[in-house]
């Protein structure tokens, strides 16, 4: 009897176009879920760089305060600056005053300004001359001076120019130039700050913002973050990118006379360090006694004879989202958003 041959065995190579489409489409599914995964991680690492840049400036002033014991002016009172800097430099030179007050003006609106905020962070961090009379206009000062030859002088003497000095003596922060709002086109180092943000004239003090932005880290001493002025309280604004003031506290003086000292300010002892955040906008409200509580967000408005909360979660108009809520500060431990209650 003849057997049959067995049916040849025929390999199967690939996928079936149903297979191909299923595939597809766990591929597309995996993709839809890992994009907006990995876009989330890269603003929240964004953000945390913004942080531990505001953090690592923050250290930077309490070395300062290490060093001099006591922590910078913010430039909003010149009297203030005054005594710290007689303080810091017993011998320094009366021209040495009449030179920061011709060189820099304070564009916020405080009654006795003599520099914006941001650039008294600048200034102060950035180093001094090691000379004892000219710790500004000297070698190594935020100042540089130089007569109709070029040669360096300083502000005791006739000068023909002053530009700010990217070379300081021992900086308690180093400032890359990159983050300073400089402009070198005319054969001198100058500011760009007040004309780009619409604040005035410019002058030769820098402001210093991250690398993702252009808003400026505002800094502001606890011995001004209010005034005994009717009409003003401290504060930073620019017209596209919002106005900052200091942060007040969720807590309150059982003791208090006045709804002004009724709410205290964060970091009432030191020194308060905000940044715009990722969105590089502050956010605030333009009435002169408007704040914002923290941790909550909640608003505040002095002039009304008992302040109501309004909104929360820094909210500045109602039904709309809060631009303060990426801020970076020193005292929230990352963003504002992060402090808050779910």
């Amino acid at each position: 009897m003849q057997t049959q041959p067995a049916h040849p065995t025929i390999d199967r190579q690939g996928f079936t176009l149903i297979e191909l489409l299923i595939v597809i489409a766990i591929i597309g599914v995996l993709v839809g879920i890992t994009i907006p995964a990995v876009m989330y991680g890269l603003v929240a690492a964004k953000k945390a760089a913004i942080a531990f840049e505001v953090e690592t400036l923050a250290q930077s002033v309490e070395k300062y305060n290490s060093k001099f014991g006591e922590f910078p002016p913010d430039g909003s009172n010149a009297a203030q600056m005054t005594r710290h800097l007689r303080k810091l430099f017993p011998q320094i030179a009366s021209s040495e005053f009449t030179l920061l007050t011709s060189v820099a003006n304070c564009s916020t609106g405080a009654p006795t300004g003599v520099m914006d905020p941001p650039e008294a962070l600048v200034f102060f961090l950035g180093g001094f001359s090691t000379d004892p009379s000219y710790p500004i206009s000297g070698v190594g000062g935020p100042i540089f001076l130089m007569d109709s030859s070029g040669n360096q002088v300083n502000s005791s003497q006739t000068y023909a120019s002053a530009q700010y000095n990217v070379d300081r003596n021992a900086p308690f922060f180093e400032f890359g130039q990159s983050q300073l709002t400089l402009d070198t086109s005319t054969g001198l180092t100058l500011s760009t700050d007040e004309g780009e943000f619409g604040l005035g004239t410019n002058d030769v003090l820098p402001v210093y913002h991250h690398k993702s932005g252009r808003a400026p880290v505002v800094y502001f001493n606890n011995a001004t973050y209010s005034t005994t002025s009717p009409v003003f309280y401290n504060n930073y604004a620019v017209s596209d990118l919002g106005i900052v003031r200091p942060y007040r506290s969720d807590n309150v003086k059982t003791t208090a006379g006045t709804p002004d000292t009724r709410f205290s300010y964060m970091n009432d002892k030191s020194f308060q360090l905000i940044s715009a955040g990722l969105d590089d906008l502050y956010g605030g409200v333009p009435g002169k006694t408007v704040f914002f509580r923290f941790p909550s967000g909640q608003m505040i408005d002095f002039d009304a004879a008992t302040p109501a909360a309004a909104g929360g979660r820094y909210v500045e108009v109602a039904g709309a989202p809060s631009v303060q809520l990426d801020n970076a500060t020193n005292f929230s431990e990352g963003v504002l958003e992060n402090a808050l209650s779910n």
